[in-house]
């Protein structure tokens, strides 16, 4: 995972990289780790490359992507649509020729650089993936396949002692050997968050899929859509000061924290 904190940025203070499908760009890199967050963009006429038909593949690093835009079909054996999600735990065989129809944009987390490994669609296969039998580490955490999140509801989230904590949640993932929770937040409009909500330990990780939200950190800043920030030791999205004036959905990772999410329901 990622050891070095990213400072709050907007969409303008980064740069696209060109990729040969479409562009890459990079929220959040640790140089050290080279655990990274970043979104994809696939253009529209973008195929898979050849020798990519009709394989399977794995690879060395813990992925987890995030469908926000378009639909994707992996080789013909299930479809992926937006708002999606995936977790591909280290050596995690899945299918390998996957298209993007109509275009695709994907957010991507890994805990390091990726790497990929390819096979032959066995014989009769029955669609079930599966972690190689060889692997030198076997993952403990639950594999999400293929998820839409937009068919699970959003539900309140509650501070410890049981007091509402002003805005709703989708709780996606846990991951049990890193202490970090994957979830969607939904405040509303006129959101403000609360003091002591950056006190004790804790980590961040937050990506704006609609509206803003303003931080009071050492300079106040607004996250527009796209907006991304990360701390590995403190929860920033929360302090007495923050707010929004239009409500935000985003993306959220954190380890610790005030709240109480609701269960996971995929």
């Amino acid at each position: 995972m990622k050891l070095v904190r990213i400072a709050p940025t907007n969409p303008a203070d980064r740069t696209l990289e060109p990729t040969p499908s479409g562009s890459k760009e990079s929220l959040g890199l640790d140089p050290t780790t080279g655990a990274e967050t970043f979104v994809l963009r696939r253009r529209e006429d973008h195929q898979p490359p050849s020798d990519r038909r009709g394989k399977l593949e794995y690879h060395t690093c813990h992925e987890q992507s995030f469908l926000l835009r378009g639909a994707c079909d992996f080789d013909g054996w299930y479809q992926w649509r937006s708002l999606g999600y995936m977790m591909h735990p280290p050596y995690w065989w899945h299918p390998s020729g996957y298209r993007f129809e109509g275009g695709g944009m994907t957010l991507v987390k890994l805990d390091k650089p990726v790497d990929f490994f390819l096979r032959d669609v066995p014989e009769n296969w029955d669609g079930r993936e599966w972690i190689e039998p060889s692997a030198p580490h076997w993952c403990r955490n639950r594999t999400v396949q293929n998820a839409w999140l937009d068919g699970i509801p959003w539900e309140p989230v509650y501070l410890a002692g049981g007091e509402p904590a002003g805005f709703d949640a989708k709780h996606v993932w846990d991951d049990v050997e890193t202490g970090w929770s994957t979830w969607l937040m939904r405040a509303p409009a006129g959101w403000r968050g609360r003091a002591g909500w950056r006190d004790g330990d804790g980590g961040d990780e937050l990506y704006v899929l609609s509206g803003s939200l303003t931080l009071a950190l050492d300079r106040t800043i607004t996250l527009a859509e796209g907006g991304y920030y990360y701390d590995p030791e403190r929860i920033l999205a929360g302090g007495e000061d923050d707010h929004s004036d239009t409500g935000f959905v985003a993306v959220r990772w954190t380890s610790g924290g005030p709240w109480r999410l609701p269960p996971i329901r995929l």
